[in-house]
């Protein structure tokens, strides 16, 4: 894949529906905004573990389950460290 559009179409058809699925089927946990970043990193730190297992077994109807996991937890960090200084502190690893 090699140009702009294919790689978009390919996230919003493709991966976005899974991510979806996967906040859908999580929405019972605690929320994210309310956890730390370092706890955030933590997370993608045990995902990506998760995402190299199902890979190396070669559990392909997993493989894009735990990859969204991963990406899901780093969109959180992104999000988090947008907001105002005033929840900068959660950067810090304060809650």
């Amino acid at each position: 894949m090699s140009n702009y559009e294919e790689e978009k179409k390919l996230i919003n058809e493709f991966f976005s529906p899974i991510m979806i699925a996967k906040l859908r089927a999580n929405r019972f946990k605690t929320h994210w905004e309310k956890e730390t970043v370092e706890h955030l990193i933590e997370r993608v730190d045990q995902e990506v573990v998760e995402l190299k297992k199902v890979i190396k077994n070669n559990h392909q109807s997993r493989i894009a389950l735990e990859a969204a996991d991963v990406a899901l937890f780093c969109a959180m960090i992104a999000y988090l460290s947008t907001l105002p200084e005033s929840r900068g502190k959660k950067l810090a690893g304060k809650k």
